[in-house]
């Protein structure tokens, strides 16, 4: 009796230590596997490429139906490398991303994609665009994914079809970077409710050109996010650190006259604005702005960034 409750005692210490050290999966558990998802990383790719300091992420599937997406569309990221291939930037596009190492240097740009059109179908009507001279371009021979060199409005890109759903426009000097999006899952899912999502970091360095207002050096990055309204207009959100509390204040006070300076021209005696008031305020080391746009000044917006656009 006593030998019998013995073995039943060894027979379930082992059965449990069996089970601690993992004993070996059924085959039904193995079946079941799945893969990991692909990682979201497109942004941070493109980002590494071209040694980007500045970027914006556009949700398109948040602004698709509302006036300012026919605005957005003729900045003509796109349309200039793919007209005439049948795919509309609004329906077919789902997110877009743009980066660059400085807001003046679109020759250095990359816009990275994501759609929901069938790959081959974009590859055959660009492959046809091309035979027919209707674009300047050729597909290059040995590439680690399908890659064209395009021609449009005297610029040269390089447009490179990621499967299953990614479009990449890049610099020729950055052609074989391209293979680098082979895998990826695209962009993550927005954060809030916002419809675009910039970025830039050493903004005094980086964000220049035209009637940009100067940035204090003292604020280390900047981040911007554009939420769209009901009434046609939107809601922008605007921070960046600063190098203490103190210096906060008088970078918000700095970019307030800046930006009152950069909006508005003086005639004889009379200031003439363009644009409403931006107030700046300092919240801790933080530098922030929150702004209410409406449809009329969305369009002046669009309009300053269209000058820093590859044309």
């Amino acid at each position: 009796m006593r030998y019998s409750r013995s073995v039943a005692v060894i027979t379930l210490a082992l059965t449990a230590f069996q089970i601690s050290c993992g004993a070996a999966p059924a085959p039904e558990s193995a079946a079941a596997f799945t893969p990991p998802p692909k990682a979201r990383n497109a942004a941070s790719i493109a980002w590494e490429i071209v040694h980007a300091r500045v970027g914006a992420l556009t949700y398109v599937e948040r602004v698709r139906g509302r006036p300012i997406a026919a605005k957005i569309q003729s900045l003509d990221l796109f349309r200039p490398y793919l007209d005439g291939t049948g795919l509309d930037p609004e329906k077919d596009l789902d997110r877009a991303f743009v980066a660059a190492p400085a807001t003046d240097r679109a020759d250095e740009s990359i816009v990275v994609a994501q759609h929901h059109l069938p790959s081959e179908q974009i590859r055959l009507a660009l492959e046809a665009m091309m035979a027919s001279g209707r674009v300047t371009g050729a597909w290059i021979p040995g590439a680690p994914v399908p890659e064209a060199r395009v021609t449009a409005r005297g610029q040269t890109r390089i447009l490179a079809i990621i499967e299953p759903d990614i479009l990449v426009l890049l610099p020729e000097a950055h052609a074989l970077s391209a293979g680098r999006f082979v895998g990826t899952g695209g962009f993550p899912e927005p954060e809030g409710p916002g419809a675009v999502f910039a970025s830039a970091e050493d903004p005094a360095t980086t964000v220049r050109g035209g009637r940009i207002p100067p940035i204090p050096p003292s604020i280390r990055s900047l981040r911007a996010t554009l939420t769209l309204a009901d009434d046609g207009g939107a809601a922008i959100a605007i921070a960046g650190p600063s190098a203490s509390p103190e210096q906060a204040l008088a970078d918000a006070d700095a970019l307030t006259r800046a930006v009152d300076d950069a909006t508005s021209v003086r005639v004889a005696f009379i200031r003439v604005r363009v644009f409403k008031p931006i107030r700046f305020f300092a919240a801790a080391e933080q530098v922030k702005a929150d702004v209410h746009l409406t449809a009329g000044e969305i369009d002046t917006l669009l309009g300053a960034a269209a000058a820093f656009l590859p044309r």
